[in-house]
């Protein structure tokens, strides 16, 4: 598998999680499936940030798409700290994870539609199975909890 394809991958699976989430009634559930959903989207997040966007902003003159992503990740992990620390019994938690449906949808088509094929245009194939290769590495990697810059 190639990055690309890996990251259209995963982006299904957190779509699929959040969704879930805002359909589900019970809290203990719920509360499962929201730490389910923060720990994907670290890892997705961190390993994104570390090999494909570092990659990019070293490679392509279209570095303001990667700092807009960027931002959109901490906005992300912002909304996800929020939710985490919401009583499952709350009931702005709804409203809450309604918030971060949004942000990962934009995110997502944003990315998939803008930046891949920029990404595309200097990504070759063997690169490309080579950089999901170190994304899954890098997935491994304890990801960042708090909402400072990424260090790229």
């Amino acid at each position: 598998m190639d990055i690309f394809k890996q990251i259209h991958s995963e982006h299904q699976i957190v779509k699929k999680l959040a969704k879930q989430i805002i359909k589900e009634n019970d809290n203990i559930t719920m509360s499962a499936q929201i730490s389910e959903l923060g720990d994907a989207l670290r890892k997705h997040m961190n390993a994104e940030e570390k090999i494909f966007y570092k990659y990019l902003l070293q490679n392509s003159d279209k570095n303001g798409l990667i700092y807009e992503a960027l931002e959109e990740h901490l906005a992300v992990r912002a909304v996800l700290l929020d939710i985490e620390s919401t009583a499952s019994e709350n009931e702005r938690l709804p409203s809450k994870m309604k918030v971060l449906d949004k942000l990962l949808k934009l995110h997502i088509e944003e990315e998939e539609k803008t930046i891949f094929p920029e990404a595309k245009k200097f990504i070759n194939a063997k690169q490309a199975k080579e950089m999901n290769k170190e994304f899954n590495d890098a997935k491994k990697d304890n990801p960042t909890t708090d909402l400072e810059e990424t260090p790229i």
